[in-house]
């Protein structure tokens, strides 16, 4: 059982849906629970998109979530950022379509911090991201949980119960 990383787009399903949260609380340790301040800055944006609400109302809502699962934080340190940005290179000599080259950038960097952090499970939805992390033969599992539905999640955490 390893510790797990939550990007951006989980935790905003989890603060938009009741029931998603509910049941990622079921089934995630919280003592296991980590993101980075990249995804917190990017969910808290994503919240004020999708809510339309002022910025300390998205943070409120995000603190309320971090507290609930007891999530925790992987340090930056700046001397990532060079790996990051050859992250970021080698990606994009691989030639891949990658939908959102504008986060990419902040994608590698979050990587980064995964690998120096030896977290080796990512909770995240970004496929581009986890293929390009297997071409380049990057040691991180994508969790990828298609929907927020209940039963879609439901029968996830069922298949890796013993897991988290």
């Amino acid at each position: 059982m390893g510790e797990i990383c939550l990007d951006s787009m989980i935790i905003t399903s989890a603060i938009l849906d009741e029931d998603f949260k509910r049941l990622l609380i079921q089934n995630i340790r919280k003592d296991i629970s980590y993101t980075t301040q990249v995804c917190r800055k990017e969910c808290v944006g994503n919240l004020i998109e999708k809510l339309k609400i002022k910025r300390e109302v998205a943070e409120s809502k995000f603190k309320e979530f971090e507290n609930e699962i007891s999530l925790r934080y992987l340090e930056f340190k700046e001397e990532y950022y060079s790996e990051g940005t050859k992250l970021f290179s080698d990606i994009l000599l691989l030639g891949l379509k990658i939908k959102k080259k504008s986060t990419l950038l902040k994608d590698c960097l979050n990587i980064i911090t995964l690998l120096k952090n030896d977290i080796k499970i990512f909770f995240s939805n970004d496929e581009d991201l986890e293929k390009a992390c297997k071409r380049l033969n990057i040691d991180i599992e994508f969790i990828r949980i298609a929907d927020s539905s209940e039963k879609v999640v439901k029968d996830f955490f069922r298949q890796f119960k013993f897991q988290f």
